[in-house]
């Protein structure tokens, strides 16, 4: 078996660092702080079905 090389672990990031890369990645995919615009876009992907579907009997 072959042998697992060992990496170096990533450096855990500060409040500050986390904040401006959140901060940065909301602008870059345009991100809105309104509540209205997320349910918006929430309906569109989670709709109801307008009606129950009825399973088949199990044997």
């Amino acid at each position: 078996m072959a042998r697992k090389v060992a990496t170096k672990s990533k450096s855990k990031l500060t409040d500050a660092e986390r904040h401006k890369r959140f901060v940065s990645m909301a602008r870059e995919v345009e991100a809105d702080e309104s509540s209205a615009s997320f349910d918006r876009a929430f309906k569109m992907v989670a709709k109801l079905p307008t009606s129950p579907k009825k399973r088949p009997p199990r044997a």
